[in-house]
């Protein structure tokens, strides 16, 4: 079952945090669901498979000057290692299109680091085509890591 991340989804959200490679402290991810939770342009789905969280999505909704109608970004996909291969990737990412279709969004973009291959296998399966050599994008830190 694909349902919106509750805030005490925290401590079960934190696994795959750093299964993805960015760990955070349980304090962490509960308050970051307790921020998703409240903002209407950003979806936190969550894969409900037996009582337990198998998976996350993070959905971002971008208005865009230059387009009357926004995008949609999925910053964030990752399956618990034990449940990957089981089809909790797929409806995570159904319900992240369903969401961005009913936003009005008529284009969605997924960011996704370079050394993840299955991912990227992944994306191509549902259709997602890999632009980065039409687009540059850059990068900035503009705080301490």
């Amino acid at each position: 079952m694909i349902r919106n991340c509750r805030p005490q989804d925290g401590l079960d959200i934190v696994p795959l945090l750093a299964q993805l490679g960015y760990p955070a402290s349980p304090e962490q991810a509960t308050r970051r669901a307790h921020e998703w939770a409240a903002d209407p342009e950003r979806h936190l789905l969550v894969a409900d498979v037996g009582h337990t969280v198998a998976g996350l999505a993070a959905l971002c909704l971008i208005p865009l000057i230059h387009r009357d109608q926004p995008i949609a970004r999925l910053v964030a996909l990752v399956v618990d290692d034990r449940h990957r291969g089981t089809g909790v990737g797929h409806a995570l990412l159904d319900r992240a299109e369903q969401l961005a279709q009913q936003s009005g969004c008529e284009e969605m973009e997924i960011t996704s680091n370079r050394s993840r291959d299955r991912a990227h296998r992944f994306y191509r399966s549902h259709g997602y085509d890999d632009w980065c050599e039409r687009s540059a994008r850059f990068r900035k830190q503009l705080s301490p890591e």
